[in-house]
């Protein structure tokens, strides 16, 4: 049988869009253009069964912050809606699509992973693993820039939660609410209910900021809705609204 070749990896200035934006602005005085190297994952295989596969409907984005902790996770707003979510999330919670990265890491964490979540792994190439056999591969190359979300492309910004966003954005869904995307570093052994384990704010702040900016400006300018429910969060371009505000939504 053939090896299939790798697609070259293309000068990212050549791919450049309308919509992609280079920033001048700095982050500890290093030019934000250079903080977002390899920021962009540009789709080459987005499973064909989640494209648009949830048109017009509602996402719940979990992230590892501590505010996943904040809310009772039994309440019929979370189990009968759609949700995403990553990383240690299965120690409370099984979303409807649980997304891991990276097969070290993510190995570490697949015993999380239980019926009847849907596993997706995003990553780079497609290397057949031991356990990931069943699992909605999405691969991408890495680029350059931030950007808004675009079908076939995802931008990735260096965060599992935030990138779920644009996984979200392919899957067709129109109004998002967030959860634990919070912008703490995780602490020692637990990534929810630690207070004393979490620093202050993430160090790429303005990073994750710009890309959630550009996400809600994107998805309001199509009619759609983004929402954070956690009252913790450190990022400001996404509105926040309580639990009762989302389930009058819905």
């Amino acid at each position: 049988m053939r090896r299939r070749k790798k697609p070259p990896m293309t000068d990212p200035k050549q791919n450049q869009t309308q919509n992609e934006v280079i920033l001048g602005k700095s982050v500890d005085n290093v030019p934000l253009v250079r903080k977002v190297f390899n920021a962009r994952m540009r789709v080459r295989n987005f499973p064909r069964e989640l494209e648009d596969v949830h048109k017009g409907q509602t996402a719940i984005i979990f992230g590892d912050g501590p505010s996943v902790g904040d809310y009772d996770l039994s309440d019929p707003f979370f189990t009968e809606n759609i949700t995403l979510g990553c990383n240690h999330i299965g120690k409370h919670f099984q979303p409807s699509y649980y997304a891991l990265n990276g097969f070290y890491y993510a190995r570490g964490l697949l015993h999380l992973v239980r019926p009847p979540s849907k596993l997706i792994r995003y990553l780079r190439y497609h290397p057949k693993r031991p356990g990931f056999e069943n699992a909605l591969i999405i691969t991408y190359w890495k680029g350059w820039v931030l950007g808004p979300p675009t079908k076939g492309i995802l931008y990735h910004s260096r965060k599992s939660g935030t990138m779920l966003l644009h996984v979200a954005y392919q899957m067709g869904f129109s109004r998002y609410f967030m959860l634990g995307i919070d912008g703490y570093l995780p602490g020692e052994l637990n990534h929810h209910n630690s207070e004393e384990r979490i620093t202050p704010k993430h160090d790429t702040e303005e990073l994750i900021q710009e890309f959630l900016r550009l996400f809600v400006e994107k998805v309001t300018s199509e009619g759609g809705e983004v929402w954070n429910l956690s009252q913790r969060s450190v990022y400001k371009a996404v509105p926040k609204c309580t639990l009762e505000d989302a389930k009058s939504m819905t």
